[in-house]
């Protein structure tokens, strides 16, 4: 009987990692990321201790008045776009998944966190 459940908790943990790698290899669909934001201002700031701390600041052509700063903290390398870039995208909750082209021309979807939102004019940012 344990020889039983043992091999069924592998088959199962097999099955779930490989539908996890196939469900990951899947191209996302342009369709999917409708908004096109355009990038108004970056940063870039790293180093070997505290990592890279890379910022965008979105404008929404849907909402003009609204800018999103978002950003990503991490290890390695990060990537901003020059000002004026457009990049198609879609806002969940407290992110912005932006639809990208990797080093090989691959389309793929990054994350990045939304740390504020402010309006155009206004002195005061919004958290």
């Amino acid at each position: 009987m344990r020889k039983t459940c043992t091999s069924l908790l592998f088959l199962c943990c097999f099955l779930a990692f490989g539908l996890a790698a196939t469900a990951k290899d899947k191209e996302p669909n342009p369709a999917d990321f409708p908004t096109q934001f355009r990038v108004s201002n970056t940063s870039t700031v790293g180093s070997f201790m505290i990592g890279n701390f890379c910022t965008m600041a979105l404008t929404d052509p849907d909402s003009p008045g609204l800018i999103l700063v978002v950003q990503k903290h991490g290890y390695g390398k990060c990537h901003v776009w020059d000002a004026g870039t457009v990049i198609p995208g879609r806002r969940i909750k407290k992110e912005i998944e932006l639809l990208v082209k990797d080093d090989k021309g691959k389309p793929v979807v990054e994350h990045w966190s939304i740390g504020a939102t402010a309006t155009s004019g206004a002195a005061n940012v919004q958290r």
